[in-house]
């Protein structure tokens, strides 16, 4: 089952389907993955390049995601 139909799956549930909600949270989905991937890359090897302030907003970014997915999809 792809994420998308897994989306469309838990929206339908909650009473909340439509097309621009589904492709809302995709995006959201894949920003959020995309930040994982340029924070690894970010904090992995040498000295990092990222600064605290850099690191606290990213964690503070994937946090809120969570938690917008944890209320629609619950």
């Amino acid at each position: 089952m792809s994420r998308r139909s897994r989306i469309r799956y838990c929206l339908t549930r909650k009473g909340m389907e439509g097309d621009e909600l589904e492709a809302f949270v995709e995006e959201d989905i894949s920003n959020v993955v995309a930040l994982f991937r340029e924070f690894n890359s970010g904090t992995h090897g040498g000295a990092g390049r990222f600064t605290i302030t850099q690191l606290t907003t990213i964690k503070r970014r994937v946090e809120d995601a969570i938690r917008f997915l944890h209320r629609i999809l619950r």
